[in-house]
């Protein structure tokens, strides 16, 4: 039922599983996994950032039926934060084929995580499709992606910070992200 599942992609992502539109995809981690997992194409590797050991169990499990290589974070790649200020947050990415040092503009760990995903779909690429991406171009493209209402500050003085939390797991990162930024920036 998730509507990512009728591309044809060349590397299948899935960030983080969530308690979002139970309605449509299920009401628990397990059966919404197995949702998101339909994006898995015979063959086509799969970058994911899932934390639950049910939820990742699940993916890797249809992955293998399709005989699809998971890159799971934590495993196969990694990060650890360097720097966080008002202006974004850098890491140091460690992947199977090389490590790099980025920034971001966007805040909260999660931005992170989805970062190094992005990363290690680059890398995928780069390796087995032979797409010539120059490490200047990736790190201008991560340093300016931007996300409107994702823990965005839209006023100085006094300062207003908005974010979409829309899900009971983004709802709970959002204090730990603001304390952050406001320790960060005082």
């Amino acid at each position: 039922m998730d509507v990512t599942n009728i591309v044809a992609p060349v590397v299948s992502v899935i960030t983080n599983i969530g308690m979002d539109h139970t309605d449509v995809l299920g009401d628990t981690i397990e059966e919404i996994a197995g949702e998101k997992a339909g994006i898995i194409k015979p063959g086509v590797p799969v970058v994911t950032c899932a934390t639950q050991p049910e939820a990742v169990k699940v993916i890797q499990e249809k992955a293998q039926q399709l005989q699809s290589t998971v890159y799971l974070a934590g495993d196969q790649f990694s990060y650890h934060r360097l720097e966080s200020n008002e202006n974004g947050q850098s890491f140091h990415f460690t992947g199977p084929f090389r490590d790099l040092d980025v920034r971001i503009r966007m805040q909260g760990s999660h931005q992170c995580d989805n970062a190094a995903a992005a990363l290690m779909v680059l890398e995928l690429l780069r390796q087995f499709m032979a797409f010539m991406l120059d490490d200047n171009d990736i790190a201008l493209g991560l340093e300016n992606a931007f996300w409107a209402g994702r823990f965005e500050k839209v006023v100085d003085e006094p300062r207003i910070v908005l974010d979409g939390a829309h899900n009971p797991e983004g709802q709970k990162h959002w204090p730990r992200a603001l304390e952050r930024y406001i320790l960060t920036t005082s």
